[in-house]
């Protein structure tokens, strides 16, 4: 049995050491016959995309880098095979240019084009002295160059291998938007946005030395941020049909990989952790997530353990109570419509929910149930949450802005009272939350119940790890609000149904409680508990009247 390529990102490696491999070299003869010279395809992290230009690397290489790496692939079955081993290539990776300042980018940067310059160094002397300058290539090959210097460098390097090689470079860079999102982070955005609009645009735009590049990121930098005057540009992202089922698995190469491995029958476990990708109209699975899982041999939030969160935690915790309030809605089945901007622009994230919403789903934190455009003009969609692992990440959300803004210690005081079944103080300490902190909503909204789910939900959150808790569910003859399910089946598992009231129309609280207990009941929620071997059951019934609670037990 193969080895699985788990934190494998060089295809060279891979395939010399027969390491198990998810045929994707059909996106070669679509890069190949892509009509533009500058392609920009956005995926989410940990989606391919390094495997996936280095395996472009590989192929275009004039020195031979992919001999033999190719054989069995589908890319040998195409016309567009004859490409191989024709083109000088440039490969960069900025996923590592995170630095905390301006001054350690620049130096960072000038780490980098060191290393392609030395590389390259036989070859830059080779070339004609009318064509090189020397004294720059020196202070570039000993990271001694300047800040216009290493701005020039990349379109220098691409003309410099076109006269050596007399065939056009291709040029591949990785995660070209990740110093432009530490530069958000750490207060440098305009420093890093004015050097990379430099350093990208001189190399790409109508360059008479380029034959093609490509570029990869997990978003689409405004075309005023940054790609200025570039009109040979074809941009790919998670809204676009093209190269759709190139990044990331799909059904069918998930189902083979878990044959593969013998583990066929947990087909159905994995889809519900880790599909949920559409990229217009193709189921796409996590595939970091998917190799994990078979590593592992069980489920896990493995993608929202690796970094890269920060800045959607950032944006939603300090989002408008609209925000906090439609993300506890996603974790109840709700759905958010919202006009979609393609071109993100780090500055205006905070200046509306349809900037913050587009970053969420070009990032993979959620996928587009359809798309449509909206008076004719504008780009909408209707978004959900993609699966079970990103609905992790988002319970993880909720937890901790609740934690901040209510105080951890009697969070836990409230948590521990339910455990203990001591309803008076769970009780107590709800109402206290409910009217210290439902500020953050709008308790007058046409479905109260739907409010106070979330919020509710997002409260007993703390319970983790030694409960579940699960809302919006099927169990029985219908759908439970909420859900606590011990790891321990040994311990007292709770079903909770919400009811909201309104006095002013001569509703009764104690009425609602009777038929909130009827409706449990009736619809025998607990059937799914004791499939599941749940013996000890506990009802619970939540009633409200806008910032009034009444809990009950049976």
């Amino acid at each position: 049995m193969q080895k699985l390529p788990i934190g494998k990102s060089d295809f060279k490696t891979l395939r010399e050491n027969n390491l198990y491999y998810v045929d994707k070299s059909g996106l070669i003869a679509e890069i190949i016959n892509e009509n533009n010279d500058v392609l920009l395809i956005t995926r989410p992290r940990r989606f391919g995309k390094t495997l996936n230009l280095s395996m472009l690397e590989c192929f275009f290489d004039i020195e031979g880098k992919g001999k033999g790496l190719f054989e069995d692939l589908k890319i040998t079955k195409m016309p567009e095979y004859k490409e191989h081993g024709k083109y000088p290539v440039v490969f960069l990776t900025l996923k590592d240019l995170t630095e905390l300042d301006y001054k350690l980018f620049l130096k960072k940067m000038a780490s980098i084009m060191a290393e392609q310059y030395r590389k390259y160094g036989e070859i830059i002397d080779a070339v004609d002295e009318r064509i090189v300058f020397k004294e720059e290539v020196n202070r570039l090959q000993h990271k001694e160059a300047d800040e216009s210097e290493l701005q020039d460098s990349l379109y220098n390097l691409v003309k410099y291998l076109n006269h050596y090689y007399q065939q056009k470079p291709v040029l591949l860079i990785d995660e070209y938007d990740i110093p432009i999102h530490s530069g958000l982070l750490s207060g440098y955005y305009e420093e890093v946005i004015s050097f990379m609009r430099i350093f990208l645009s001189q190399a790409l735009k109508d360059n008479p030395d380029l034959h093609k590049a490509v570029l990869t990121g997990c978003l689409r930098i405004s075309k005023e941020s940054i790609f200025t005057g570039l009109n040979n540009l074809t941009v790919a992202g998670v809204l676009s049909k093209k190269f759709r089922d190139k990044f990331g698995f799909t059904p069918e190469e998930c189902r083979k990989l878990l044959k593969d491995y013998q583990i066929e029958y947990k087909y159905d476990e994995v889809m519900d952790w880790y599909n949920g990708y559409n990229i217009e109209g193709q189921e796409i699975l996590n595939p970091w997530s998917v190799l994990k899982y078979i590593d592992e041999g069980k489920p896990g939030a493995y993608w929202a353990n690796t970094s890269g969160n920060e800045l959607v935690k950032q944006l939603i915790k300090q989002g408008r109570p609209e925000v906090k309030n439609k993300i506890s809605g996603l974790l109840e089945g709700e759905k958010i419509e919202s006009r979609i901007n393609e071109n993100i622009s780090f500055p205006d994230l905070k200046k509306g929910e349809d900037k913050i919403y587009s970053l969420l789903l070009f990032s993979g934190y959620l996928k587009c149930e359809r798309q449509w455009l909206k008076s004719g003009k504008y780009l909408t969609c209707e978004l959900s949450i993609p699966n079970t692992e990103v609905e992790i990440i988002y319970e993880e959300i909720i937890a901790q802005w609740l934690e901040e803004g209510y105080g951890n210690e009697k969070l836990r005081q409230m948590c521990q009272a339910l455990v203990r079944e001591d309803i008076e103080e769970f009780e107590t300490i709800l109402q206290d939350f409910v009217v210290t902190t439902l500020s953050y909503f709008d308790p007058e909204r046409e479905e109260p119940e739907a409010l106070y789910l979330g919020f509710i939900a997002g409260l007993l959150l703390n319970l983790s790890p030694e409960y579940r808790v699960r809302t919006n569910r099927e169990s029985g003859f219908g759908r439970y609000d909420v859900m606590v399910k011990p790891e321990d089946k040994k311990k007292r598992a709770i079903i909770i149904e919400l009811k909201s009231v309104q006095r002013t129309k001569h509703k009764d609280p104690e009425k609602a409680i009777k038929e909130a207990f009827e409706q449990i009941e009736e619809r025998a929620y607990e059937k799914g508990l004791q499939g599941e071997g749940y013996e000890n059951i506990m009802k619970m019934v939540i009633v409200t009247d806008k910032k009034e609670v009444w809990v009950r037990v049976r």
